[in-house]
């Protein structure tokens, strides 16, 4: 493991704490390139990167080629099929006490990790810190085209104390693309995880035509509605029994 770095902030010396980053990817995915690009840009680079390829029996294929160009990415091969099964297979693969996660699609601004790593080392009550995410669609031409911007928790956008995922539950193997991070949150505040903001963009998010909640926003925004009305019933219940 590489040795924290230190920032000087005014006359204020900050440890940084290595860590780690874990990116989902499909057998093939024509952005990952770009994404493991952001990735390397990082004012404080990560101590590991685990590219989790989905769907695969460990055969070489488009995504492991891509890894392969990139020095600082392990790859993992799981023969599960989606997101979510990556995502909790790659959690279990981090042994820094940080963890950020990346969407092959996506992309980091290049000083997120040093942003969100300063502010855990300041502020060592917080658990997660995420920042604003500022979706883009890319045009033929290769120019890029800024849409609507936010603060939410988003995966690729947050920075979490990896032991969040056992202090708080781990994110749920039964949950969908479209529900488990919701889920998780939701388990995780109820539980009293500490959230800080930070108000600059810190993850560039690629809307496209085959990204899920593009190509399924109809069965996404469903999904996400069952679940919604899952919890409410579930906190109706607890209530009702106090």
């Amino acid at each position: 493991m590489l040795d924290a770095p230190s920032l000087h902030i005014g006359r204020i010396s900050v440890r940084i704490e290595p860590y780690s980053v874990v990116v989902p990817v499909r057998v093939t995915d024509q952005y990952l390139s770009r994404s493991l690009e952001s990735i390397s840009e990082q004012t404080v680079p990560p101590s590991s990167t685990y590219v989790v390829i989905n769907g695969t029996d460990g055969s070489t294929c488009p995504s492991s080629e891509v890894c392969a160009g990139f020095d600082f990415v392990t790859p993992i091969f799981i023969q599960e099929l989606g997101m979510v099964p990556a995502v909790v297979h790659g959690i279990t693969m981090v042994a820094e006490e940080v963890v950020m996660f990346l969407d092959s699609d996506d992309l980091w601004v290049a000083d997120k990790a040093e942003r969100q790593l300063t502010l855990l080392q300041q502020q060592t009550d917080v658990d997660a810190v995420s920042s604003r995410t500022q979706n883009f669609r890319e045009l033929d031409d290769g120019s890029c085209v800024d849409l609507a911007s936010e603060i939410a928790g988003l995966l690729g956008a947050t920075a979490f104390r990896t032991n969040v995922f056992t202090r708080f539950g781990g994110i749920d193997p039964k949950a969908s693309h479209f529900t488990f991070l919701y889920r998780w949150w939701e388990n995780a505040r109820k539980l009293g995880i500490v959230e800080a903001p930070i108000e600059s963009v810190g993850l560039r998010r690629r809307v496209h035509a085959n990204s899920g909640w593009v190509s399924q926003t109809e069965h996404g925004k469903n999904e996400l509605l069952r679940e919604i009305r899952r919890i409410t019933r579930a906190q109706n219940a607890e209530r009702s029994h106090k």
